[in-house]
């Protein structure tokens, strides 16, 4: 048993090695795409370990100072001019404005705090300050009015007084620098993911798979372009109300931050658009080359090429609920739901359940030709469309979907890609019955057989007749015979193996 079990894992393993090698065109592909997975990823990690590093810091002075934990920041920018509120109700709803809160404006707005603003030192490098010590400062009453915070820079300790003021404007901060941590690590996932699918595409030869990756690219070029204007565009607003002269914190909280996170944008901008050129050029190429062998394009179906982006949009609304600030504020201004942002994450968490079997279901109904359960994966691919529309109406979905622009964009092409999904299923389901799990079924046959048809070279052109007498006459035939075997017999037949294959195969009728 264990000795059948070792002998169809070799053969495998021999079909993937095959598959994998079977152009080099394909081997090219993978190869630069491995490439590009480890350096985009590098590059995606050092931008995550900086981020985290800069919230840590802002969280730990947000909780010393024991500011209320039940608001959402509102930046306002009119004509240059800054306003920075706190708000304890959704500000997109009638009611919710009322509850803001001014913190700062950059309009006839002075502030209590007298410290002189803290100058770059050039020979300073850390991206964010290194806190040695952050204590709250009480008056006499015992009340906090702020935090004292040691740091050290250049080799020395300093200690600068961080008012209440202060540290409710660090709330804006800590939620831009939350929002690109989990930007980040969805970024991380993406180029694996499109590592896999790579990967399939190869093995499968399956052009959906080419062009998801293509589309991908695409996407992933256009937001890493994005990426360089809005981080200028942060590094703008801290200025202005986190370290200029009149703002109630005038520190610098991030000396090299800004300087560094552009290096490292620009760098993957670059990054991105050599990935795009390369798999627009090579994935055309092998777009040509599997078109011209029909059968051999039975890779996964579309069904499956939504699922980054909607487990991505599905997961970053969860963290955002579970983490972020307006997880908690949702819980405690939700009336009818006192745990609101639960509800909203066990909604969340059972989406993600249903999306994977239901990826899943989609994958055996296609090439199985099952159509009970195409049914099923058309019926919950279209609840997933009418599901993601009504989450409009939520007043938390929709403050967050205005407020966070990956959150937004990741949505957004989530979206366009399930509906496109949608479109390739119904095709998928009226293409049924036209040889697709005979075929599947023959090629399971043969690899159980251990018959590799990858060995084979996939010709353009049709095979050239090869004449009698070369045949005899050429010792250094490539033809595989038996050493016994005589092109001249008298009866003709052709001695050939022959392999027995049901051809009355009928798709499976469960689901």
């Amino acid at each position: 048993m264990f000795a059948l079990a070792g002998k169809l894992f070799i053969t495998r393993a021999k079909e993937l090695y095959c598959r994998l090698t079977l152009t080099r065109i394909g081997v090219i592909f993978l190869v630069l795409t491995c490439v590009h997975c480890f350096a985009l990823g590098g590059i995606q990690i050092a931008l995550l370990l900086g981020d985290i590093r800069a919230f840590s810091l802002l969280e730990d002075i947000v909780y010393t100072a024991q500011v209320p934990l039940d608001a959402v920041s509102v930046l306002k920018i009119s004509h240059g001019e800054y306003t920075l509120m706190l708000c304890t109700e959704i500000p997109v709803v009638a009611n919710g404005v009322s509850s803001c809160e001014l913190v700062y404006s950059s309009v006839g707005v002075t502030t209590t705090s007298t410290l002189p603003r803290r100058e770059e030192d050039p020979s300073f490098t850390r991206r964010t300050l290194q806190a040695s010590s952050i204590v709250p400062s009480k008056n006499s009453t015992g009340g906090v009015d702020g935090v004292d915070m040691t740091y050290t820079e250049g080799g020395s300790s300093n200690t600068v007084f961080l008012s209440q003021q202060c540290a409710r404007s660090v709330i804006y901060a800590g939620e831009v620098m939350g929002a690109y941590k989990y930007e980040d690590a969805a970024l991380i996932g993406a180029q694996f993911w499109l590592f896999i699918i790579s990967i399939i595409a190869i093995i499968c030869s399956s052009i959906p798979q080419i062009l998801a990756v293509s589309f991908t690219r695409v996407v992933a070029t256009m937001w890493s372009a994005y990426s360089v204007w809005h981080t200028q565009h942060y590094r703008s607003n801290f200025e202005h109300i986190i370290v200029a002269l009149d703002t109630p914190c005038h520190f610098n909280f991030f000396p090299t931050h800004w300087k560094t996170r552009t290096a490292l944008n620009i760098t993957d901008l670059v990054l991105n658009i050599t990935a795009l050129a390369f798999t627009a050029y090579l994935g055309r190429r092998l777009i040509k080359m599997y078109t011209a062998f029909t059968l051999r394009r039975v890779g996964p179906p579309p069904e499956v090429l939504s699922l980054f982006f909607t487990v991505c949009a599905i997961g970053l609304w969860i963290t955002w609920l579970m983490q972020g600030t307006i997880g908690k504020m949702t819980n405690l201004t939700n009336v009818h739901f006192p745990h609101g942002s639960h509800w909203y994450a066990a909604s969340g968490t059972y989406q993600l359940y249903k999306l994977m079997r239901g990826r899943i279901q989609g994958w055996f109904a296609v090439r199985r030709e099952m159509k009970l359960a195409m049914g099923l994966f058309l019926a919950l691919c279209f609840t997933y469309i009418a599901a993601w529309s009504v989450m409009f109406a939520s007043q938390v979905y929709r403050f967050t979907f205005l407020q966070w622009e990956f959150f937004s964009s990741v949505t957004v092409v989530s979206f366009l890609v399930l509906i496109s999904t949608g479109i390739f299923g119904v095709l998928c389901r009226i293409n049924f019955g036209r040889g697709l799990a005979h075929y599947l079924h023959v090629e399971s046959v043969l690899a159980q057989e251990d018959f590799a048809p990858e060995v084979f070279p996939n010709e353009m052109e049709a095979p050239k007749r090869v004449s009698r007498a070369s045949i005899g006459s050429s010792p250094s035939s490539t033809l595989k015979r038996d050493i016994n075997w005589d092109p001249f017999q008298a009866d003709g037949l052709d001695h050939s193996p022959v392999i027995v294959i049901d051809l009355n195969y009928e798709p499976q009728k469960h689901v």
